[in-house]
């Protein structure tokens, strides 16, 4: 496996190279070069490298590479640089379906297990290295294998690369463009080049870096969103525009990866389809927001399963913590305070239907924010569920968002403080390698299934119980089933008398032992208003109905 690196100099006297594992001290490079031009490529190769893995997947293994460089006797640059070796390739390729979406690391596809990320303070000038590290030791916490740095928020700081490098967290970059159109002319394109050469030479370092994306949701809006028709009516301006667009996102970043960064893959616009179409579910990536947005119920995630989510999500409260720096501690949340911190111009009516759907009906403040946060749980938990137990039609599960960038009820997982909602347990133990999950197929069919990420086949057992809040089991099994990578399976199913299901003092309690060890566990209660002893389970959902078999 060959490494390259650039080498920048004016000098036209001969200097003096080296590269050496800074452990062992093995050298792979000791020359003499003659700087001719502004770049040098130098190569050399490693024999059977110890390769670097994704989270969850293998280990992180890193080489320390020393890069020394001396002109007459004046030591130039003296750095240690970790670098995992590995290969990385997104397949977006047409199949019988579609268009496929996944990738593939040293070979093997990965199911990716990800969010977006954005800046951690709306003054960004204000974050820190630390602030950046602390996103990514959450995500590894979470289980995460990687991140997606979001194109309306800053370029990733060197230190973020670095520790998602450490962590096994693969990142998708995109460039800082989303969801609007922008200039195409001379000077403005000189800019943009300039600023892509900048940001790929910096980050084509860093081993995490997985994927140059163009934009975020731009192609989208043109095409879904109403821009095209309201610049119908000027003559030639939807034409001209579009081609700005072309030459914005399908010719000169995609140039500016193939020149610097030949390694890695370029994708023009995230989702390939809007989520109104047909082909979303079926080609590329998909930002699914008929939940939330179209105010579908959450049982339409397990029908609306794309080939690589890369956008979901649902709204909750932040702790009161969080609250309490911007609310004069009112009631349920209609003050104007509460309002200028909620950016979907009806965010709360939407988020009262969904916990009216539930059947949870919140009384003070404090219940608002623990429904709402357990309202949002349930509809991650069912997203998820519906990707992950799709593998290998989804190859990707992505919600909208990791972070905040200020005091807000919002989409994300960690509120502004860092704190933890409910949502992000959840998603901790579903992004576990192994993991089962159960849905309702007509009134009383219950079917089980379960998936491994891991790299080879994994045994595990799987238990079942139907059991009341005093702790009789009503009914239960216990199977072992042999899990082939990213493949998942039907472990069992059973129907139940369909007065237990109208009964909302019994729950469904589910496990998954890898290695004798509890690996996974999961709760599942039946009816809407379900006794208040089930709630205080962690990881308690409502089972659904699967509207499809996908």
């Amino acid at each position: 496996m060959a490494l390259n690196f650039d080498l920048l100099g004016k000098a036209m006297s001969p200097i003096r190279v080296r590269v050496y594992n800074d452990e062992s001290g093995w050298v792979y490079i000791n020359t003499v070069l003659q700087v001719v031009g502004p770049e040098i490529d130098a190569k050399f190769s490693v024999v059977n490298p110890k390769l670097w893995w994704p989270n969850g997947m293998d280990a992180q293994n890193l080489y320390p590479f020393r890069v020394y460089v001396q002109y007459g006797k004046r030591v130039l640059y003296d750095l240690v640089h970790q670098v995992g070796i590995r290969t990385l390739k997104l397949v977006a390729e047409p199949d019988s379906i579609g268009m496929s979406f996944y990738f593939k690391i040293n070979g093997t596809p990965v199911f990716v297990k990800e969010a977006n990320v954005i800046p951690s303070d709306f003054f960004v000038h204000s974050i820190n290295d630390s602030a950046w590290v602390k996103l990514v030791r959450v995500a590894a916490e979470s289980n995460f294998n990687m991140l997606r740095v979001w194109g309306g928020g800053v370029y990733a700081p060197d230190a973020f690369m670095q520790e998602c490098t450490k962590r096994g967290i693969m990142v998708w970059h995109d460039f800082m463009f989303a969801c609007s159109m922008y200039p195409w002319n001379n000077n403005f394109l000189a800019n943009v080049i300039e600023e892509a050469i900048q940001q790929v030479k910096r980050l084509r370092a860093h081993t995490s870096l997985a994927l140059w994306c163009g934009n975020n949701e731009i192609d989208e809006g043109w095409h879904n969103w109403g821009w095209m028709a309201q610049v119908d009516s000027i003559t030639g301006a939807g034409d001209s525009i579009w081609n700005g667009y072309r030459k914005l996102f399908h010719e000169l970043p995609p140039s500016v990866v193939k020149r610097y960064d030949s390694g890695r893959d370029y994708w023009p616009s995230s989702p390939l389809y809007g989520w109104g179409k047909t082909q979303s579910m079926t080609h590329g990536d998909s930002h699914y927001w008929g939940v939330w947005w179209g105010r579908e119920p959450f049982e339409r995630y397990a029908q609306k399963v794309p080939r690589f989510m890369s956008e979901c999500g649902f709204q909750g409260a932040p702790s009161e913590q969080v609250l309490n720096m911007f609310s004069l501690r009112g009631g349920l949340p209609d003050s104007a305070q509460l309002r200028c911190h909620q950016k979907h111009p009806v965010g709360y009516e939407i988020i009262d239907e969904y916990m009216m759907r539930e059947g949870f009906k919140p009384r003070n403040l404090s219940e608002w924010v623990e429904f709402s946060q357990r309202t949002q749980a349930q509809g991650y938990a069912h997203a998820i569920e519906s990707h992950r137990l799709a593998s290998p039609y989804c190859m990707g599960t992505l919600y909208w968002q990791l972070n905040d960038c200020w005091p807000v009820v919002s989409w994300s997982g960690i509120d502004y403080a860092g704190n933890w909602k409910m949502m992000q347990h959840y998603v901790k133990n579903l992004y576990k390698p192994v993991i089962a999950g159960a849905f309702l197929t007509d009134s009383t069919a219950i079917v089980v299934k379960a998936v491994s990420d891991k790299i080879i086949a994994t045994k595990a057992y799987v238990s079942v119980q139907i059991i009341d809040i005093n702790g009789n089991v009503l009914y239960g099994f216990e199977k072992d089933v042999l899990l082939q990578p990213k493949l998942a399976c039907d472990v069992d199913s059973f129907k139940l008398p369909i007065d237990w299901l109208a009964r909302n003092d019994i729950y469904l309690k589910l496990m998954c032992k890898v290695n004798n060890e509890l690996h996974f566990e999961s709760v599942y209660y039946f009816t809407k208003h379900p006794h208040p002893a089930i709630l205080n389970y962690p990881m308690v959902q409502r089972i659904r109905i699967k509207l499809n078999n996908k």
